[in-house]
Order: C-alpha cells, then structure tokens, then sequence
C-alpha cells in the first residue's frame, strides 16, 4: 500500500505540474504581460518661427507627433492687420515716387528756360557792372579833384560794389540752373 501512496502522490505531482504548464501557457499566450516599474517621458524643445496667440491646438499631451508636423495655429489677424499696414506703406510710397517723377518731367521741361533767363540775368548783370564801372572811375577822378562831393562820391562807389555783387549771385544762379 505504501507503493500505491506514493505513485499516488508522484502522478498528483505530474498532474499538477502539468496544469501550471497548461494555465501559464495561456495566460501568455492572451498577450498582456504585467510588470511593475517608471517609464521616463521624453520631452522636447519646441520653437516657433513667429510669436502670436494659439488659435488651436491639433495634438494632445504625450501623442506621438512626427517631424514638420503642424501640432497648433496662430491667430492670423494680427498679420494680416500688419500685412495691410505694410501694403498702405507701400502705396504711399508709390504715389510719393509717382510726384517725385512727375515734378522731375517738370524740371526737366524748364530747365532750359531757367538757364536761358539765368544767362540773361548775367548778361544784364555785366552790363549794369560796366557802367558802374565807368561812372564809378570818373567820379574817382572828379572828386579827387573836387569837383563832386564826397557824398556824390560814395553813392557811385555803392552802385558799383552793388552791381558787383548782382553779378556774382546771377553767376552763382546761372550755375545751380546748369
């Protein structure tokens, strides 16, 4: 009977053995393994090309994005408030030119008039100089022989230093015009 108590017990043994086997075979064969432990987040540095308030937001917290993703969008009217700002500069800045070429055609057409009545400005400069010029040296030697007053005297040498000076700045204007 001891014989009997024992293959008894070693078939129990095998048996049981066998039936953890079994169970432990399915259990892994379902797929869900189960271990304890800490999995680290990996985070990432994110940079944006412009600053603006997040009108929305496409991707959730720890989903999986992928490279040149597009993950939020700005708010677009702050730019394009700057976008019609710029084009305003821009127009204004065209009708400015516009003027600019407009009052250079001008200038352009007049000019030869300008410097036409500038040369005649000279020309009648030099000729009001030469006169003064003369009258300027008879009086010279008329009052120093006292024959005319020094009043007389100081009067011409002032036409003359006047018809000088006429002549100079119609020069000067002759040569801007040019």
């Amino acid at each position: 009977m001891k014989k009997k108590i024992i293959i008894l017990a070693f078939a129990l043994l095998f048996i049981g053995a066998g039936l953890l086997v079994y169970f432990g075979q399915q259990r892994r064969a379902s797929g869900e393994l189960f271990y304890s432990g800490t999995i680290e987040t990996t985070q990432a540095k994110l940079s944006f090309q412009a600053p603006g308030r997040v009108l929305q937001v496409y991707v959730q917290e720890g989903q999986a994005v992928k490279k040149d993703q597009v993950i939020a969008e700005l708010d677009r009217a702050e730019y394009a408030s700057r976008h019609e700002q710029a084009r305003a500069g821009l127009d204004r800045a065209q009708r400015a030119k516009q003027q600019l070429e407009t009052a250079l055609e001008i200038s352009r057409k007049t000019l030869p008039a300008e410097v036409a009545r500038a040369e005649a400005a000279v020309k009648s400069a030099g000729v009001s100089l030469t006169d003064a010029e003369k009258n300027y040296r008879r009086y010279e030697d008329l009052f120093s022989k006292s024959v005319v007053t020094e009043k007389e005297y100081d009067t011409l040498k002032l036409h003359y230093d006047v018809a000088r000076a006429r002549l100079a700045e119609s020069e000067s204007v002759l040569a801007l015009a040019r």
